[in-house]
């Protein structure tokens, strides 16, 4: 509890806190993570209204279509929450958007940058 208290109220991270000392990748995880996610598979999708009610959505994406996670996480997530940006929070949000593009490209080259708000 000390140590949430001193990272939310104070800014600082707990003792003994590293960051990694390389970037973090996907591919630096040399497969493990589709290790994991084959050994445990759980389609993506939501209960309908009640305990038990699980249906996959079939439109989702999941981990083994990356581009489309980005795809979709920037036109439906980010530009729902976002709609209509200006000024300052608009630029925030386009070179954000860049940055996460640049990140899904190193790991998986060949997706196509989305521009939901002009370039």
């Amino acid at each position: 509890m000390e140590a949430a208290q001193g990272f939310f109220q104070d800014s600082r991270m707990p003792d003994g806190f590293f960051r990694p000392s390389e970037e973090y990748v996907i591919s630096s995880l040399n497969g493990t993570d589709k290790a994991l996610f084959d050994a445990h598979p759980i389609a993506a999708g939501a209960n309908q209204g009640a305990v038990n009610t699980y249906t996959p959505d079939t439109n989702s994406a999941d981990f083994s279509s990356p581009c489309k996670l980005y795809e979709d996480f920037v036109n439906d997530t980010i530009k729902g929450l976002y709609p209509d940006p200006t000024g300052a929070l608009k630029d925030a949000l386009k070179a954000n958007i860049h940055t996460l593009f640049v990140g899904f490209n190193v790991s998986t080259p060949g997706c196509t940058e989305q521009f939901p708000y002009g370039m």
